[in-house]
């Protein structure tokens, strides 16, 4: 999975009415260990909403 800015978890899943349970990390943690690679092109490293050493971050200026 490449994205270019992260998946912050604080923006990522928006509900009518308010807040709801963030499943993004959960998510993002079961497709690395599924064997999907994950990738972030983005200026800043923890933008990424995932387990520690699961996203191979670019940095961009």
């Amino acid at each position: 999975m490449v994205s270019f800015g992260g998946v912050p978890a604080k923006s990522s899943r928006i509900s009518r009415g308010g807040a709801s349970r963030h499943s993004t990390r959960d998510g993002l943690a079961r497709l690395s260990a599924a064997g999907c690679r994950l990738v972030n092109f983005s200026p800043v490293r923890s933008n990424f909403d995932a387990p520690d050493g699961t996203v191979e971050w670019i940095p961009i200026a």
